[in-house]
């Protein structure tokens, strides 16, 4: 119901925004739409959420439900937040003249629930994905394997790989003690691999299956753990909502009205460069905050997001700075060294952002960081693994690493297979299968991390 009255609304206001020739009209069509799409977002995800809705009940066939539990079961739509901003992508493309309003609701409709990217994105663009939903597909037997490998991959990584590690992650934030120490270290660790797993897992699950009908849809995750900065990261992990912020919050803004204004009074007393890095330190500050609430209204959503933010905008800042030390301490930017270092750094950061994900609360998330800082004994009870789950585990976790430096070097190991010999590849697949048969059943695993977000 909700996706039909939001494309619904999308589409005719798309088609009258093209139509009309007034720009004050066209702007408050554009305003209007966005309110009411996420308004229904922020209703159903946000207000909702509250706690004052907790207390108040429905009756239902004679039993008693909290508002909540009743939005989440029956109103609730699947995946609200990636088509939202979807569909709002497509409004403020046509606004913008980037595309012309599509004249088929259909076409639009399908475009906003894409049966397998409904779950869990990737968020496309309607430039992109359109081309590849609306031309015809004729059966290929290439599309259909390659589609079903990638799937087998997909629940590869989320079910021996992330489900399995976390077990671990579980043991260690949600036993009731609080970790400390190795453990923490630990639990972040293997925490940002087990998403990792889980949400690209997911992803390839929903690309490879569009590639079974014959679309291709783009990456949503590119190697992210090879990043040699942060915002390299963020640049390889969650593409498509990068790059969606990036389009429709990052430049907006930066270039707007009120960020121009500050630009020329910034520009006069500390210069055009260092006034243009204090914007765009700023409109990354706000980015994040977005994404973060996006996840959520926890103060450990914020927490995150203002925790990338500042990250982010210190790199921009001391970027001179930062050259200018390397050059004092003749640091090769290009050798090996530098590159590790620079992977270790940006890992490290990452893997205590990971911090915020693992509590309930931006002072939890804190906490869990500090007390990194202990000398308490490591309890290694908390793997909780016998001896073959560890090595299956190990060995799974070997191969997504050399999967990936494939990846990272350019090579497709699906086209470098499929040059084998047929028994090589059914080899091949018959051991990732057999493998989640045997090793990716654990118990109360459930879903996917970012199903129905």
């Amino acid at each position: 119901m909700f996706i039909l009255l939001t494309s619904g609304i999308v589409y005719f206001s798309a088609r009258k925004i093209e139509k009309s020739s007034d720009a004050q009209e066209k702007k408050r069509i554009l305003l209007m739409t966005m309110i009411l799409c996420f308004s229904v977002l922020i209703v159903l995800k946000y207000v909702v959420a509250l706690p004052i809705f907790e207390k108040h009940t429905v009756l239902l066939d004679g039993a008693q439900q909290s508002v909540q539990e009743f939005v989440r079961m029956y109103l609730f739509p699947v995946g609200i937040s990636y088509y939202t901003l979807q569909i709002v992508s497509y409004l403020l493309d046509v606004y913008w003249e980037r595309i012309q309003a599509e004249q088929d609701y259909l076409k639009v409709l399908l475009f906003t629930c894409y049966f397998p990217q409904l779950v869990q994105g990737p968020i496309s663009k309607y430039s992109e994905l359109a081309p590849e939903l609306f031309k015809q597909h004729p059966f290929e037997w290439k599309n259909l394997k390659y589609g079903v490998q990638l799937m087998l991959w997909g629940f590869f990584k989320k079910m021996v790989i992330a489900d399995r590690i976390g077990v671990v992650v579980n043991n260690i934030f949600y036993s009731g003690v609080a970790p400390q120490g190795f453990e923490v270290v630990l639990g972040l660790f293997l925490y940002g691999f087990q998403l990792y797993g889980n949400f690209s897992g997911g992803i390839d699950v929903i690309r490879g299956a569009s590639e079974c009908l014959g679309i291709q849809m783009t990456e949503n995750f590119k190697q992210p753990f090879f990043s040699k900065s942060v915002s390299e990261f963020w640049r390889r992990w969650h593409i498509s909502l990068g790059r969606w912020m990036k389009d429709y919050v990052f430049y907006p803004f930066s270039i707007s009205k009120a960020m121009n204004k500050a630009k020329k009074s910034l520009k006069k007393t500390i210069g055009r460069k260092n006034a243009t890095k204090i914007v765009m330190a700023v409109a990354n500050i706000l980015v994040f905050a977005l994404v973060g609430i996006w996840h959520g209204l926890g103060t450990n959503n914020l927490g995150w997001g203002l925790y990338y933010g500042l990250l982010l905008a210190l790199g921009i800042l001391l970027e001179d700075q930062c050259i200018n030390w390397k050059k004092k301490l003749k640091i090769n930017s290009s050798s090996q060294y530098w590159e590790i270092f620079s992977l270790v750094r940006t890992f490290i950061f990452v893997t205590l952002g990971w911090a915020f994900d693992c509590s309930t609360s931006a002072s939890g998330a804190i906490k869990l960081i500090v007390n990194i800082i202990s000398f308490k004994a490591p309890d290694f009870s908390v793997v909780n693994m016998t001896t073959v789950e560890l090595i299956v585990w190990i060995a799974a976790i070997v191969i997504l690493w050399y999967v990936d430096i494939c990846h990272e070097k350019g090579r497709s190991l699906r086209e470098e297979l499929s040059k084998k010999n047929y028994w090589v590849q059914v080899f091949v697949w018959v051991v990732v299968i057999q493998m989640i048969a045997c090793f990716g059943r654990i118990p109360d695993a459930g879903g996917f991390i970012y199903e129905n977000f």
